[in-house]
């Protein structure tokens, strides 16, 4: 079992961002206790990936991440592993290579995971027509989701001399990655060129958002308790006795099963701070080719493709 947890909080303090940082990742220790990390893109657009191969209390405590406090950008992603019994050495957290986030240079994407995916298969392509544009490095099932949407993004990225690239709708491309993931899975995804938004998607795995109006702060994990608790407030009864509480305020929303979510800030907008666009996905139900579009397709006599689909 893995958590996912993070923030989109433009206008909330340096000191907020930290706090809230520490906190969603010690909460979301209970889901993972192999493995930390975190990702997000800075203010010269680079996407930046810490991770290492620790637990959360001591991962927040290391000289690298107390450096980002004072430094935190508005959008932060972060990721707590728990290494299944059996995983073996191909999966083990002390080598970086197997935690999350993972991220690909070539496209500028980082992403984490939690559930489990049916990967065999895939792995098995990288460099074949029709399969992923590259080899995993690690041992990790989650890897091939990454290497997946990197495949079908950089496809899809049309490049023209003297003009900037244009990429692919993000949805579309979580949409059609979606078709060929099979497993139990929520994601959240980072892609550099727009330093203004986070993707989320959701399978079957929970994913919780909480919007704070006092913070102006969007909020997200895997359980709707680690969302909550950093959103508490103090208050003091007759001078002596105090409690921690959820401001009234507080809007909390689980995703759909089977969704995407972007999330955006409108720096420059005078209306909302945020906003969303949602799509439903198709996932692979098993191992491809039996997945819902598939079953339809031969539902309705049409000819399945022989290659992998991407």
């Amino acid at each position: 079992m893995c958590g996912i947890c993070g923030f989109a909080a433009p206008k909330a303090s340096q000191e907020w961002k930290y706090e809230t940082l520490v906190e969603l990742l010690q909460r979301s220790e209970k889901r993972g206790d192999d493995a930390t990390g975190i990702t997000f893109i800075d203010d010269t657009g680079k996407l930046i990936v810490i991770k290492d191969g620790v637990k959360s209390t001591d991962f927040v405590k290391t000289d690298e991440f107390k450096a980002l406090k004072g430094h935190l950008p508005d959008i932060v992603l972060a990721h707590t592993r728990g290494v299944s019994l059996g995983l073996g050495k191909d999966g083990a957290p002390d080598d970086n290579a197997n935690n999350h986030p993972f991220y690909s240079p070539e496209a500028g994407l980082s992403l984490v995971h939690n559930g489990r995916i049916q990967d065999s298969m895939w792995r098995e392509t990288a460099g074949e027509e029709g399969g992923l544009l590259k080899k995993c490095t690690g041992g990790t099932d989650s890897e091939t989701a990454l290497r997946i949407i990197e495949t079908i993004m950089v496809k899809d990225t049309v490049k023209e001399e003297a003009e900037a690239p244009h990429y692919p709708d993000m949805l579309d491309v979580l949409d059609d990655a979606c078709f060929n993931i099979s497993g139990n899975y929520t994601f959240g995804v980072l892609h550099a060129p727009y330093p203004d938004r986070l993707w989320l998607v959701r399978h079957n795995n929970p994913m919780v958002l909480a919007y704070d109006p006092d913070q102006e702060a969007i909020v997200f994990a895997s359980d709707k308790e680690y969302a909550d608790s950093v959103l508490q407030v103090y208050k003091e009864h007759f001078g002596f006795f105090y409690q921690w509480a959820t401001p009234e305020t507080v809007m909390f929303n689980a995703m759909t099963a089977d969704s995407a979510l972007e999330i955006r800030i409108n720096y420059e907008a005078a209306g909302d701070l945020f906003a969303f666009r949602r799509r439903n996905i198709e996932a692979a139900a098993t191992a491809y080719p039996y997945h819902a579009k598939a079953a339809k397709m031969i539902e309705e006599g049409q000819e399945l493709p022989t290659e992998v689909l991407i």
